[in-house]
């Protein structure tokens, strides 16, 4: 599936960004699809999916977690204290995959946070899941 065919225009605009500014990424262990408000405009909201990683594997050392839970979905809030202004909610997808949101780019954490909850949960229903 990809990242920036998983949520339509309609449901992109809804949660308050533009659907034009799609912009996909699939290099290295980036596949994902990212949004702004507008053109050169920020905030940013980053959709990632990953079926070869799971959410325990995630390097997350120096990250503040809190557990989290995305409708059924198992999930990780991350924030970093040297981005005050991003926000992270990574989901379990299954034994090796998980799906991220990332707000960055905001006026604060809060705001970043609220945005990212709004996002997974929309997100959560038009997820993937893999077999158990």
């Amino acid at each position: 599936m990809l990242p920036c065919e998983v949520l339509d225009a309609e449901q992109v605009a809804d949660l308050g960004f533009d659907p034009s500014t799609a912009d996909f990424e699939d290099v290295g262990v980036i596949y994902a699809c990212s949004y702004t408000v507008a053109p050169l405009e920020t905030p940013l909201l980053s959709i990632n999916i990953r079926v070869d990683r799971a959410l325990d594997e995630l390097n997350l050392t120096d990250y503040n977690l809190t557990e989290y839970q995305v409708g059924p979905l198992r999930a990780l809030l991350i924030t970093d204290d040297r981005e005050p202004n991003k926000c992270q909610i990574s989901m379990e997808l299954g034994e090796s995959a998980h799906a991220t949101v990332v707000v960055s780019f905001t006026e604060s954490r809060e705001e970043a946070c609220e945005s990212a909850e709004r996002v997974a949960g929309v997100l959560e229903p038009e997820l993937p899941r893999e077999a158990r």
